[in-house]
């Protein structure tokens, strides 16, 4: 994801974007487990027939985050706009086919 040519600034966004793409993989490690850790059902006030699903935060917090790292990458991706267009990426691989 970083480019040798990316000012500091975009730098920072990128190592932003790593470092909450970590978390979004813990959070995702979270929400898989088998167990009661994401979400559990309860009964729904003293009854026997209707019951109620309880999410935990953690797939909350998960779906928050994957809206900011969406954020993220894309403000990269526009800001790599104004200095990728010199076609160096071109150069080579498919681009030839």
């Amino acid at each position: 994801m970083s480019d040798s040519r990316d000012p500091s600034d975009v730098v920072a966004l990128v190592v932003e974007s790593c470092r909450i793409k970590d978390r979004l993989d813990r959070l995702h490690r979270l929400a898989s487990r088998d167990d009661h850790e994401w979400g559990r059902i309860i009964p729904h006030r003293d009854s026997d027939t209707e019951f109620v699903l309880e999410i935990s935060n953690v797939l909350r917090e998960q779906r928050q985050t994957e809206v900011v790292f969406k954020q993220l990458v894309a403000e990269v991706n526009r800001r790599r706009e104004a200095y990728d267009n010199d076609d160096i990426d071109e150069e080579g691989g498919l681009s030839d086919l």
